[in-house]
């Protein structure tokens, strides 16, 4: 992890590769019972070197110890919700689903932008395997400190304006599910973006709907593997800067 303070890229490449490790490990849950899963972490300053405040990451070391910092909260209530046992000042949250899980009251909570309103310092947000329907701006409304966002949810299609209230986002995953398109336009605002992953769709083009002109950040890493592209061109990333890895693949 020390990389990061000489060798720029490979060392925050070695950062997220820790991510997709250890941050979406969750807790068992209750095999066939519909189940929301919530690991939560609210991380006091003092304990972080320089790499976890630049992008906190929920590592082995820190999870031996869960009952200090950290809890898992499982939630099988179909007619409430379990905001009420969140720290206020959780920094990383981990929200799953299991067994079909599809409690309304929860999704139309996190669609309209709760959690953005009520837990402010919001770092590390992974929201997987619950079904969403409306993945908008509002959804991240308030949520001005986030810099890595997952995404395991199955939608096709982001508005432009999805992710413009995300200025300190430096990682952004969306995998394994049904994305037609993407553009740079979506990232306009994204000026830290360093990290995009979106392996695993059916997008065929990476223009989209390119309504507006923008810099963007200089991307590090965008992953299209396994996608549906019938043909490429040099074109389709000029307005992307990307300054190291670019993959692409189809299924």
């Amino acid at each position: 992890m020390s990389l990061i303070r000489v060798c720029g890229i490979l060392g925050m490449l070695q950062i997220v590769a820790s991510f997709s490790v250890t941050a979406r490990r969750q807790p068992s849950g209750n095999d066939g019972i519909p189940e929301l899963i919530i690991f939560q972490c609210d991380f006091p300053i003092w304990i972080r070197d320089f790499y976890d405040r630049l992008m906190p990451d929920i590592n082995e070391e820190i999870k031996s110890e869960p009952g200090e910092f950290c809890s898992n909260i499982s939630w099988t209530d179909m007619n409430s919700t379990p905001w009420n046992l969140a720290y206020r000042r959780v920094e990383s949250f981990l929200i799953g689903g299991r067994s079909g899980y599809n409690n309304q009251l929860v999704m139309n909570d996190i669609e309209g932008g709760y959690l953005g309103r009520n837990f402010k310092n919001i770092v590390n947000l992974e929201i997987s395997d619950l079904p969403l329907k409306n993945v908008t701006k509002q959804l991240f409304e308030g949520m001005n400190r986030l810099k890595h966002l997952t995404f395991k949810v199955k939608v096709d299609f982001f508005p432009l304006d999805t992710f413009s209230g995300l200025s300190q986002l430096v990682w952004f995953s969306f995998e394994d599910s049904m994305l037609r398109e993407i553009s740079s336009a979506h990232f306009c605002r994204n000026n830290q973006l360093v990290f995009s992953q979106l392996s695993r769709n059916f997008i065929t083009t990476v223009n989209g709907n390119l309504t507006q002109n923008c810099s963007g950040s200089t991307i590090n890493s965008l992953d299209l593997g396994g996608n549906n592209f019938s043909s490429l061109t040099a074109g389709m990333f000029k307005d992307y800067n990307v300054n190291g890895v670019l993959q692409i693949s189809n299924y």
